[in-house]
């Protein structure tokens, strides 16, 4: 207007945009300014993911069926206990069925027991092959029950506390290593524990079990002579042997029983 007065047009309002809040997925529906009267006719459609500065908990892993870590356990106590059987009947499987004796107990001193009265073509694959699923069968009982195949472990007298956790620290960064130098049921089912990958599992183990398998024959080769004086002494006295291997490897599961329960009564 003239003389200076004040303007009587208003100043339109500014839009305000909304603030995206944290966490969420939004959808604004609303009009540019800068646009110009183009936009009042179709919503801009903006979605805004925004996340929170704190990490979101992983969702916890669903727990394994109970028939499912039963079946494990069941699998590594029947590997355990062929292992004892044939300690028990070691004097006469010795004698009369030494492949036997390898299949059930494919330990180091029946893989060098064995060697020089079996031929290569049979020794080599029941050893190998014998040693590796149960190898298999301890890592997945290791796998299942976690912790608990630890525990397990413990309770039967098979592993010490101590030893069991210097096991799982050497398994953080040397487990290949660690199952080289001692590629048993109990390191297998700890491997299992700590989750060392399948991957890196089978692999190393099946290689483990060829060098020890191959050793132990090369050994029992070269003292052939000392393990044919063995031979005789077995076969000559095979039942008194018997006799006393049964009652020493029974005596034993009955002592390491007796004292699970002593443990069990003294901690209540």
């Amino acid at each position: 207007m003239i003389g200076g007065a004040k303007s009587t047009r208003q100043q339109r309002p500014k839009p305000k945009t909304p603030r995206p809040v944290a966490g969420r997925w939004l959808t604004t529906n609303f009009k540019d300014p800068l646009a110009g009267e183009a936009n009042a006719c179709h919503g801009v459609d903006r979605t805004h993911r925004v996340t929170d500065s704190k990490p979101q908990p992983k969702p916890a892993a669903a727990p394994k069926p109970i028939g499912y870590t039963r079946a494990w356990l069941a699998a590594f106590g029947g590997i355990m206990g062929c292992r004892a059987l044939g300690l028990a009947l070691l004097p006469l499987l010795l004698v009369q069925a030494p492949i036997v004796l390898l299949a059930l107990s494919p330990i180091l001193a029946h893989l060098i027991l064995t060697g020089p009265i079996i031929t290569p073509w049979v020794y080599f694959p029941v050893a190998i092959v014998g040693s590796i699923i149960q190898g298999a069968v301890a890592y997945h009982f290791g796998l299942a029950l976690g912790d608990k195949a630890r525990i397990w472990l413990e309770g039967r007298g098979t592993a010490t506390h101590a030893l069991t956790s210097r096991v799982l620290r050497w398994m953080e960064f040397a487990a290949p290593l660690v199952l080289l130098l001692m590629a048993g049921p109990p390191i297998c089912a700890l491997a299992g524990v700590s989750r060392l990958r399948p991957a890196v599992f089978y692999p190393v183990t099946t290689v483990a079990q060829v060098v020890w398998v191959g050793a132990c024959f090369w050994f029992g080769a070269a003292v052939t002579d000392q393990l044919q004086l063995v031979y005789v002494f077995v076969e000559t006295h095979v039942l008194e042997l018997s006799i006393v291997a049964i009652v020493w490897v029974g005596g034993s599961y009955l002592w390491k029983r007796h004292r699970r329960r002593r443990k069990v009564t003294l901690s209540d």
